[in-house]
């Protein structure tokens, strides 16, 4: 088991690390002394973040579904700064709607980011990560829960977790760590451009959860390395719903089944 004990020292590359939860891991991250590259597509957003996180910070636009940008970014990082020692893919992105009316240039690129995004930048940056190195993945609880008006996102984010699975038993005879991360609704500019476009059913299923902040997450994903853990889940709740659907499947579905009718129900 491949355990990331010290931060001190230590180059961690983050996608999405402008904003949300990768900002608020790459804040965390320095603080205990690691030096942080952030990748996002907006250069003004990633300023920005450079000058919140502070010294030791530097950033990198790249459209992570792209995977020549994504192979010269690799590049250009081993030229400027070597090898890293961490890689934490939280570039994402989510457009809630029923398959029946989603715009399949859309559906297309939820799963070319979320999905081939995070597979583009373990592939790009393998050969470039020191050994003992880690690697953190960002699921969602829609990735192990498909969820009404999901359908795009859930399978991209399942995706990500079957990947995690398969890189972490390649990697991990080679000192390479990986968790992925299951989160819930948290209060990212992302939640609040999702909520904008939930169905009412699937708001029927959230709307009485509290989201949780990204420094909460970020903190799940700093113990995830800490304790060389797989599959982190950031709340309890997250870890009970994970069991639930594991062990009792039927009733899950069937309490989630109550909820969509109940939506449908109140349109009448």
């Amino acid at each position: 088991m491949v355990k990331m004990s010290s931060f001190k020292g230590k180059v961690a590359l983050i996608t999405g690390g402008s904003s949300g939860i990768g900002l608020e891991a790459a804040g965390k991250l320095h603080s205990r002394g690691a030096d942080i590259l952030i990748a996002a597509r907006d250069e003004e957003k990633l300023k920005g973040a450079v000058s919140t996180i502070g010294e030791r910070t530097s950033w990198y636009a790249v459209d992570v579904s792209d995977w020549e940008a994504v192979s010269s970014l690799s590049e250009k990082i081993t030229r400027e700064r070597g090898k890293i020692d961490i890689l934490i893919n939280s570039a994402g992105m989510v457009h809630p709607s029923e398959l029946s009316v989603m715009d399949p240039v859309i559906m297309k690129r939820t799963v070319d980011v979320d999905l081939m995004g995070t597979m583009n930048m373990c592939r790009a940056f393998l050969g470039s990560m020191r050994r003992p190195g880690y690697i953190v993945n960002i699921s969602s609880m829609a990735g192990f829960l498909g969820l009404y008006g999901y359908t795009a996102y859930s399978a991209a984010k399942f995706g990500v977790w079957g990947f995690s699975e398969a890189l972490r038993m390649e990697l991990e005879p080679d000192g390479i760590g990986v968790s992925v991360v299951f989160p819930p609704d948290t209060d990212t500019p992302q939640l609040e451009y999702e909520n904008a476009h939930k169905p009412r059913e699937l708001k029927e299923i959230g709307d009485t959860i509290r989201p949780i902040s990204p420094g909460h997450v970020a903190d799940a994903i700093i113990r995830g390395m800490e304790k060389g853990a797989f599959m982190v889940h950031p709340t309890s709740s997250g870890g009970m719903t994970f069991l639930a659907k594991r062990m009792m499947p039927t009733l899950l579905s069937n309490f989630l089944d109550g909820k969509v009718k109940s939506a449908r129900g109140s349109k009448r």
